[in-house]
């Protein structure tokens, strides 16, 4: 019995074999099956988060054998879904070995091939959505039975436009490269090295409903061709009231394929943007925004000192000025708690510190990376510090109640304040492993400011100094002119003035706000320092608030 059951088997094989010979030798002369493994590659979204495109049942991909006597294409479905590879099965009519195979997905995306080039689309209206095309490449080995794996990826470069946010909604925006690239509508695709070139110089986005930027920040994609933009790139944009501005990029900025870059953000420019800080609180923010929407509904940013309260070693509070500074890339700050820190804006990552800054009231950054920090009552120093080394005290000097020290380019000095001093220093072996400060010349304030709380840079020939009243002084002539504004005030706390326009933000604590004698909890603006001008305040509860910054006027 069981021998017979082997011959059956046997015979049943033996059949299956001839019936599987003689189907081959039915297939059309030349007609060959190619066992293609297909993989998606991750793409970037919308969000500018990459996404995994998983191959689904009524999927088709289609290929095309370039160096056959007349290319056509062919198309085959997933035999696995619900995965990022799968195997496909093509039938090839005519290949050789060596024969360069074009692959993309999906068949209606515009993808063609005619007279030895691949042409594709990238619009030049586009509607900020991302529908992705992969294409992939790979050569033909003449097996039927060797599985050909080829990677499939987006053939454009994404990339992404941020808004800050602010008191307008856009409309369009238009990117153009700076030398005047092609960067979209039709583009050619390279068989052999995937090189994209493209015929149109501007691709545009125009929105349906306007982005609406008071809420939040905004972000969408531009997909365009890869290459070099040899001047970087512009991006317009226009609001639903018309008015228009721009973010510009002058780096040298490379495409790459499947690729993503990030604009930097851009706003109309309108409105100041200010830095406030108080208790273990910076926040910055959209003056304007403020003004509509109050405060904390304009937040652009912000940060809890408290972060840091592990690696600094204090509590974190009291934090009593908050200056930007290398163009506005990074915050110097400092508090009467004794401690002083630089962070990165973007990142918000502690570059810097000072955990031995008795009362520490105002900090600026020095040339060679130094910097130099203000230390108030019982404190009285001015202290300098390497930027590379956090807690290292490299060289002090005494200032009675120190409050201010700002660093002017121009005059090559350190200017510091306290009591009724006004303190001018130059740098003294400052190439060396002990720099000094040496005191150049003292100038007595009390005539015109006394009580000395804050100094700030006005432009390389004036320093506007406040306290009990405020004045401007005039370095060439070293002489102080009051603002008359201020003569009622007692306390003022932060005070920054813009010479070309007039503007002024300041804090004013003569009748304090918040928990404390020389808290505020209000920010004030003129455009008048003499009176008689335009005046506005920002009221900033819950925060004992000691100074306010000029980010962007």
């Amino acid at each position: 019995m069981k021998n017979s059951l082997k011959l059956l088997l046997i015979g049943c094989l033996i059949a299956a074999g001839i019936s599987c010979e003689k189907d081959e030798n039915n297939k059309p002369e030349g007609e060959k099956a190619a066992r293609m493994e297909l993989t998606l590659q991750k793409y970037y979204n919308e969000g500018g988060a990459t996404t995994l495109k998983l191959w689904e049942a009524g999927d088709k991909a289609a290929m095309i054998n370039v160096d056959a006597a007349q290319p056509s294409e062919i198309t085959a479905s997933p035999i696995t879904t619900g995965s990022q590879n799968s195997l496909f099965t093509f039938t090839l009519s005519g290949a050789k070995r060596g024969d360069k195979l074009f692959v993309y997905y999906p068949l209606n995306s515009g993808v063609t091939y005619e007279d030895g080039t691949v042409s594709a689309m990238i619009p030049t209206r586009q509607n900020g959505k991302i529908n992705p095309v992969f294409i992939g490449k790979g050569i033909w080995s003449e097996s039927s039975y060797s599985t050909h794996d080829i990677n499939m990826s987006a053939y454009w470069t994404v990339l992404y436009a941020s808004i800050q946010k602010g008191n307008y909604r856009i409309k369009k925006a238009v990117l153009t490269g700076n030398a005047g690239e092609k960067i979209g509508g039709k583009v050619r695709i390279g068989i052999s090295d995937f090189t994209v070139t493209a015929s149109e110089a501007a691709i545009s986005i125009e929105f349906d409903e306007a982005l609406d930027c008071s809420k939040d920040s905004q972000k969408f994609p531009f997909m365009l061709a890869p290459g070099t933009l040899e001047k970087g790139y512009t991006i317009t944009y226009t609001t639903d009231a018309g008015e228009e501005f721009k973010y510009v990029c002058n780096d040298r900025t490379v495409c790459e394929m499947n690729g993503k870059i990030d604009s930097g953000n851009a706003d109309n420019g309108k409105s100041a943007q200010l830095i406030a800080c108080g208790d273990n609180k910076i926040y910055m923010i959209d003056a304007e925004l403020a003004e509509r929407d109050g405060f904390y509904n304009a937040v652009l940013w912000e940060l809890d000192a408290k972060d840091f309260a592990s690696v600094i070693g204090k509590d974190m509070l009291r934090l009593d000025d908050c200056k930007p500074v290398d163009n506005n890339t990074k915050i110097l700050a400092t508090s009467s708690r004794s401690y002083a820190m630089l962070v990165d804006i973007e990142t918000k990552k502690l570059l810097w510190y000072s955990s031995n800054s008795k009362n520490a009231h105002s900090a600026d950054i020095l040339p060679g990376n130094r910097i130099a920090v203000a230390c108030s009552d019982d404190g009285d120093i001015v202290q300098i510090f390497d930027m590379n080394a956090s807690d290292k005290v490299l060289f002090t000097t005494p200032l009675k109640s120190a409050h201010g020290v700002v660093w002017n380019e121009a005059t090559q000095r350190l200017y510091a304040i306290g009591g009724t001093s006004l303190n001018i220093y130059k740098l003294k072996d400052w190439n060396t492993v002990a720099p000094s400060l040496e005191l150049e010349q003292v100038i007595n304030t009390k005539d015109y400011v006394t009580g000395l709380h804050d100094m700030t840079l006005v432009d390389d020939n004036t320093l506007i100094v406040a306290g009990r009243k405020a004045a401007l002084y005039d370095i060439a002539q070293s002489s102080f002119t009051n603002l008359s504004l201020f003569n009622g005030s007692t306390a003022l706390k932060a005070v920054n003035y813009n010479g070309d326009t007039g503007e002024c933000w300041y804090v004013d604590s003569t009748n304090p706000e918040g928990n404390f004698s020389w808290s505020s909890q209000t920010i004030r603006y003129t455009d008048n320092v003499n009176g008689n001008g335009t005046y506005k305040t920002i009221k900033v509860p819950n925060l004992n608030m000691y100074k306010v910054r000029v980010f962007n006027w």
